[in-house]
């Protein structure tokens, strides 16, 4: 079974050096410990030689990746499996290209097929890099962070009604698969997209969410999501029509 690569792709306003010094001398400053880490947010992640090492404040030490390939400022590979055994690495390849003034950075995530459940890691990673490329782009800086003409943000409306699964006459939210579907919106929100969603009260067991990507996080593929990730729609309990919205005023 092979699973398809995770990507994403910021451009932020440095020049390749400074991106590249940003991403690993520097990691610790700008990586959210608190959401994304072994030993939870009062631990510390630094690269230490061929290494990415997290320490926690009571002394315990978890290894998180092996640098396979480095070519400063252009290319970092790595051996990645935090919390795992080196046995359990995925392969994680970072490329840093000059875009003017700028840098394109671009992640590729891949090796899936060697994890017990790929298709689950690779998903729950697709949301997880959204945040953290996130948070590299605010510590580096973005700039205008996008293409000149291009938009500074994309919107959708998620539309679900009930699927061909779910049961006649039992409420959608007592029906086992709808917490995927809450876990789901969960991992939205941990991602930076979700806006709001609930049920649309004149329409039993519809509902609707709204998810803003912004311009940093210019990767991110929300019908793919919407349509794999949320297992309670893969699962058919539910049908999701994903709509790109032009927002033009905000309150």
């Amino acid at each position: 079974m092979t699973i398809a690569p995770v990507r994403r792709e910021i451009r932020v306003a440095a020049d390749p050096a400074t991106a590249y010094a940003v991403f690993t001398a520097h990691l610790g400053s700008w990586w959210p410990l608190g959401q994304f880490s072994v030993h939870g947010a009062t631990a510390s992640v630094a690269f230490e030689g061929d290494e990415i090492v997290e320490r926690s404040t009571d002394g315990q030490v978890s290894i998180w990746a092996e640098v396979l390939e480095r070519s400063a400022p252009d290319l970092l590979r790595l051996a990645w499996h935090p919390g795992q055994g080196s046995d359990q690495a995925t392969e994680l390849e970072v490329t840093f290209r000059a875009d003017g003034d700028a840098t394109v950075v671009r992640l590729l995530h891949t090796g899936w097929e060697r994890l017990a459940e790929p298709q689950r890691a690779a998903d729950s990673y697709a949301h997880g890099w959204v945040a953290v490329v996130d948070c590299y782009g605010d510590r580096v800086g973005t700039g205008d962070g996008q293409a000149d003409g291009a938009p500074a943000e994309e919107w959708f409306v998620l539309e679900h009604r009930p699927g061909p699964a779910a049961q006649v006459g039992t409420p959608l939210f007592q029906q086992p698969l709808f917490a995927e579907h809450i876990a789901f919106l969960g991992r939205l929100a941990d991602g930076g997209l979700l806006v709001a969603a609930g049920p649309l009260p004149d329409e039993v067991g519809s509902g609707m969410a709204v998810v803003r990507v912004p311009a940093r996080a210019s990767g991110v593929d929300v019908r793919t999501l919407a349509t794999t990730d949320d297992l309670s729609v893969k699962g058919e309990l539910l049908t999701v029509a994903v709509r790109p919205w032009r927002v033009q005023l905000t309150g």
